[in-house]
């Protein structure tokens, strides 16, 4: 007998079932017979996998087929679901069902939902192309970018039916982009507040997190660009002397970095001029 398939990890983006005849038709169950998926739930053969979810996305033709509950999985893994590195994850992104798949001229949305299942899928022990000129070269996630991923999107009849997804019900099931978006001041948002009611069941949680004040550090000693291997470390080696003053950097990057340890080829991190007295060593440093 042949051993069983085993996929290390499984990366989707959005993944909808708009397949065969429209549900919202007449007949459309008869029609789509053949077109159903098979079973989108997840078998333990599968030992990882993440599925960024559009929460923009309003075309009732495009509605997300979800992993289902995760929990059992995660457990059997020995991990629970809301854990940081639970091998399954699904987690609801800011932006339309392209700008979370990316492909349009507008890729700070898609940016962030890529890195977060590049991340998953290095966790996973895959090895990432790196090479000059490949997709992964020029991230520039951007949480605040706007919600469509093209600037002149063409019509389509999809949009005569529209309706809010049935969101998360956790608010670790919202991505860290989605968080900041929800918390950042309406008038860095060209006046209007990020308030979808496909989070309407997080909503509280999400407003108990406080207004998002981060501004990027005015005084910038230098901008690095993402080599094969770089880190953090390397970085405050580099321009401070010490390799444990690395969180310094993370923190004056917090707007496109949501863990020190998944930066990607191509990224622009920031370096800040050190205050005088770290500088000189008379305050404490950051632990590496």
């Amino acid at each position: 007998m042949a051993p069983q398939l085993r996929v290390r990890f499984l990366g989707v983006w959005d993944t909808v079932g708009a397949l065969g005849v429209p549900e919202k038709l007449p007949f459309s169950g008869w029609f789509n017979r053949e077109y159903d998926f098979h079973d989108p739930s997840l078998d333990a053969f599968v030992e990882s996998a993440r599925h960024a979810v559009a929460i923009d996305e309003r075309r009732e033709l495009f509605p997300v087929v979800s992993f289902g509950d995760l929990t059992q999985l995660n457990r059997s893994a020995g991990v629970e679901p809301d854990h940081p590195d639970a091998p399954y994850q699904e987690k609801w992104f800011p932006g339309v069902h392209g700008a979370i798949g990316g492909g349009g001229d507008i890729r700070g949305l898609s940016d962030d939902a890529l890195v977060w299942v590049l991340a998953g899928a290095s966790k996973a022990g895959l090895k990432l192309d790196t090479a000059n000129g490949t997709r992964i070269h020029g991230f520039k996630p951007d949480a605040l970018a706007p919600l469509a991923n093209e600037s002149k999107p063409e019509w389509s009849a999809t949009q005569l039916l529209r309706d809010d997804r049935d969101g998360p019900r956790h608010v670790w099931q919202v991505a860290q982009a989605a968080q900041r978006r929800w918390r950042t001041p309406a008038h860095r948002l060209g006046g209007e507040p990020y308030r979808p009611d496909t989070l309407k069941h997080v909503a509280a949680e999400l407003n108990a997190m406080g207004m998002w004040t981060f501004e990027p550090p005015a005084d910038v000693l230098a901008v690095e660009l993402v080599k094969p291997s770089d880190t953090l470390s390397h970085y405050a080696h580099r321009h401070y002397g010490d390799a444990s003053l690395w969180r310094t950097i993370f923190k004056a990057n917090i707007d496109t970095l949501d863990d020190p340890d998944e930066i990607f080829p191509g990224q622009e991190i920031r370096i800040p001029r050190l205050p005088e007295a770290t500088a000189s060593g008379d305050i404490g440093r950051a632990g590496g």
